[in-house]
């Protein structure tokens, strides 16, 4: 997310969505008569496990109520699928999913023969993985371990070098230090020299067709694998926002004079060329783009990968409250980040093979979050004296 779009996000003030406590009906005035059993929603963001209870029974003496006679039902917010019908138990006194779930969805009432929205709810994965004591601001995922604030952490407990930073891409292995930029081997356990390049990078993308950089001074290189290169200056004025690699390609985004944006390729030094369009995380061939307008949620939009990056039919919205969450790190993460407003909870959007496309994770931490992220398939969470790493 570049400085200039989240300065403008910043200085949003979230109203509040629809929930389940909001009645129903033209005004959302529907009063309840006493001793009407109503619904008390469990949560707008839940993890969904088996069958997961959405709202519990109480009985109102009055007051706005959501009748717990009411059929209701989920309807994806991704489009494509079956409504799903909820379930009440009225031994239990709970209203529950069919089953597992995962996604964004509306909340529908049938009222007066016709459904009627009253609400998003968030269904996601919770993760499992370990908690260490340690604290991380940036965390590097690599093939048999991890990169905690550059020092190099095995899986096997071991440790290995330090740098700057550090960038995993097919078998090859990148490490920012003060001499330049160096190729490791797969374990990252024994370098090699690969650039005498300047320390200077802000943002860097790889593939197993090459790196590419962006330092300070809003200078693009991209490096071939034999390690040559060629440099574009671009305007102070016209700070890029990110920069990754695709299918040999290279590509930035950034702010635009309109507020849009645009998405740029880059295939040799006089090469460049933009469309429409911003995008702040990439997950293979999905990727999103905070949106320069908004109302009471943060909105990111859609893009796919086709040779090219055009826009996508699936935004994601955020819960009502809900703040983007990043770290550090110099490489495009691969997906979108929230922390929730009490600071202890981190909600993921990513692309998922096994989801219908999409996929929400759940992280939960004892303390306040600091930094956290989604890369190579990694969730991590960090806070006052623990980090959390999971898949």
């Amino acid at each position: 997310m570049s400085t200039s779009r989240l300065a403008l996000v910043l200085a949003v003030v979230f109203g509040g969505c629809l929930s389940l406590d909001t009645a129903p009906g033209d005004g959302g005035t529907d009063t309840a008569s006493p001793q009407r059993l109503c619904w008390a929603p469990a949560g707008d963001v839940l993890e969904s496990v088996a069958v997961t209870v959405l709202a519990r029974q109480y009985l109102g003496d009055g007051g706005r109520c959501f009748p717990s006679d009411a059929l209701y039902r989920l309807v994806n917010s991704t489009g494509g699928d079956v409504p799903e019908t909820l379930t009440g138990d009225a031994d239990a006194g709970v209203l529950l999913t069919p089953r597992q779930m995962n996604g964004v969805f509306e909340i529908q009432v049938r009222l007066s023969d016709a459904w009627q929205a009253v609400g998003r709810l968030y269904l996601a994965r919770p993760v499992n993985g370990r908690m260490m004591s340690r604290i991380c601001s940036v965390l590097s995922p690599l093939a048999q371990g991890f990169a905690c604030d550059g020092r190099v952490e095995f899986g096997d407990g071991g440790v290995g070098p330090r740098a700057f930073d550090w960038l995993q891409a097919g078998a090859h292995t990148y490490a920012l230090t003060d001499g330049g930029i160096q190729r490791l081997s797969v374990d990252a356990a024994s370098a090699g020299a690969f650039l005498r390049h300047p320390s200077d990078v802000k943002q860097w993308g790889a593939d197993e067709f090459g790196l590419s950089t962006l330092d300070s001074l809003n200078t693009l290189r991209v490096f071939g694998s034999d390690g040559g290169y060629f440099a574009i200056q671009f305007p102070d004025d016209s700070p890029l926002a990110a920069v990754w690699r695709q299918s040999g390609v290279t590509f930035f985004s950034r702010d635009s004079a309109d507020s849009v944006g645009e998405v740029c390729e880059v295939r040799a030094s006089a090469e460049v060329q933009c469309s429409a369009g911003f995008i702040s995380a990439v997950a293979k061939d999905n990727a999103w783009g905070l949106a320069s307008t908004f109302s009471n949620e943060f909105v990111w939009n859609h893009f796919q990968f086709d040779g090219g990056w055009r826009g996508g039919a699936v935004p994601f919205v955020s819960p009502s409250g809900w703040f983007p969450l990043g770290s550090g790190s110099r490489a495009v993460p691969e997906g979108v980040a929230l922390k929730s407003p009490d600071q202890r909870r981190v909600l993921v959007w990513t692309a998922s093979e096994t989801h219908g496309g999409y996929e929400l994770v759940l992280l939960n931490a004892p303390s306040s979050v600091l930094a956290s992220g989604v890369q190579q398939g990694l969730f991590w969470a960090s806070w006052d004296g623990g980090i959390f790493l999971g898949r």
